[in-house]
């Protein structure tokens, strides 16, 4: 086996074992919580709505932000976390029941580029209060 065959079945090797972990290859976040298109109980009051995501390898801070689903995607919450966390919660007050949300999460690498790197956006409707 020459060196690039070599070498390209190694980057396979890896890239299979790091995704089957969940991981990703300093990529964006993957998001997990709520669901794509899923519809999430309107919050009590004085409480908040979780988010989650899959870690990133060599992440410094990630950042969630959330909008309205509708033009101009106005930022409704942005919430930084220090890595190795992957879950952040929005206040209940933050967010308005019976509304579509989209939301993301922005990586920034310990290598020190400030430049992020994001998730696509996924949505979320909270259920009218009851």
């Amino acid at each position: 086996m020459n060196a690039v065959s070599l070498r390209a079945a190694l980057v396979v090797l890896l890239v299979g074992f790091v995704t089957g972990c969940g991981l990703t290859l300093g990529g964006a976040p993957i998001l997990s919580s709520p669901e794509n298109g899923s519809t999430i109980g309107c919050a009590a009051s004085g409480t908040s709505y979780p988010f989650a995501w899959g870690a990133v390898p060599n992440a410094n801070t990630y950042t969630l932000e959330v909008q309205q689903n509708t033009p101009p995607y106005t930022l409704v919450a942005s919430v930084q976390v220090a890595a190795p966390a992957t879950t952040a919660s929005v206040p209940d007050t933050a967010l308005t029941c019976g509304t579509t949300y989209r939301w993301r999460v922005c990586v920034v690498f310990k290598d020190g580029n400030p430049t992020p790197t994001c998730s696509g956006y996924w949505t979320f409707t909270i259920a009218p209060a009851p």
